[in-house]
């Protein structure tokens, strides 16, 4: 595997600790169902699922989620909206001394389920860019290139068109490094990548 980019890295583990603190939360329901401890305002409100620690980071890297898929995206949203709407209504019932609806308890467990899921499969998605894509000029890795060129050559073969292929050599390269250092040759490699693309 790669080595993952500073970015990468800090949005699997912001990820990570929202699911956990998501995992929390569902801790806190069972507590208050079980022990009548309070579940928080923040449970109760219409909009909870903007208020929890998962939900403010969602949105505040959601254009992130639908860079890599919006399909999927609109889906963690529903998702996530689903299981505290659920879990409001299983609250508000317990709360006025009545038992909660089992249609609630399923909505709020199905869609657990697809929410965890839909995460897992955006952290597998990140990490396949990843290993495709190198992370200072974002330009197709070996996998990521052999994969590409068999995808165009077979639309070529389709559509009975020509495929060209060019490769480069940045020549004397070291002497840039050598020179100005190396995040100046960071910044020449990414124009360089800009300029290709």
């Amino acid at each position: 595997m790669p080595k993952l980019s500073p970015e990468t890295n800090d949005f699997i583990a912001e990820l990570d600790t929202a699911v956990e603190a998501h995992m929390n939360w569902t801790r806190r329901i069972l507590r208050f169902v079980v022990l009548r401890t309070s579940p928080g305002e923040d449970v109760l409100s219409p909009m909870a699922h903007t208020l929890c620690r998962f939900g403010i980071w969602f949105t505040s890297h959601r254009a992130q989620f639908e860079a890599l898929d919006a399909q999927a995206t609109h889906h963690v949203e529903a998702a996530h909206r689903a299981m505290h709407d659920a879990i409001r209504s299983i609250c508000s019932a317990v709360l006025a001394g009545q038992p909660g609806q089992s249609a609630d308890l399923e909505v709020f467990e199905q869609s657990q389920t697809e929410l965890l899921g839909l995460l897992a499969s955006f952290k597998t998605l990140l990490l396949s860019n990843a290993a495709r894509y190198d992370p200072l000029t974002g330009l197709a890795l070996r996998y990521g290139i052999e994969s590409d060129f068999n995808h165009c050559q077979k639309d070529a073969l389709r559509n009975h068109s020509l495929l060209y292929v060019v490769m480069i050599d940045v020549d004397h390269f070291k002497r840039i490094n050598d020179r100005y250092g190396h995040p100046a040759g960071d910044l020449v490699l990414r124009h360089l990548a800009n300029t290709l693309k």
